[in-house]
């Protein structure tokens, strides 16, 4: 196997998402592709999640624009939709981050794991403050 370099990484990269499923979004009447996660995507979702509960956190939003794409693999959201997404009705993202959450492994239990593990989710009687 060969050592890679930075060259093979930066070829890696690309506009387009790779699509690894599809997913029926019944409360729209149509069919949005999932995109391939990258490392700051799953940084990102992973950010909203320690954040759960805090003014501002958009965790399905942001599964929503890490997720959703076209069939060409096209992302359909930027991080400037987050607050919009966010005002949709819920069954218009449930569907998009249950099948993200799917496919990238993300269970339900891991969103309270990651807040009960960060800073925002400790109290002063846990004995790891």
């Amino acid at each position: 196997m060969k050592a890679l370099t930075r060259a093979d990484f930066q070829e890696q990269k690309t506009n387009r998402a790779t699509v690894v499923g599809k997913v029926e979004v019944p409360a729209l009447g149509g069919v949005v592709s999932i995109a391939k996660l990258s490392a700051g995507g799953r940084d990102r979702i992973t950010a909203a999640m320690i954040n759960l509960g805090k003014a501002d956190t958009h965790y399905h939003a942001q599964v929503a624009v890490e997720a959703a794409c076209s069939e060409n693999g096209e992302k359909l959201f930027t991080q400037a939709d987050l607050k919009w997404l966010s005002a949709l009705d819920e069954d218009a993202l449930t569907p998009i981050v249950d099948e993200a959450n799917r496919l990238y492994k993300i269970a339900k239990e891991d969103e309270g794991d990651k807040v009960k593990n960060s800073s925002a989710g400790q109290t002063g009687d846990s004995a790891t403050d």
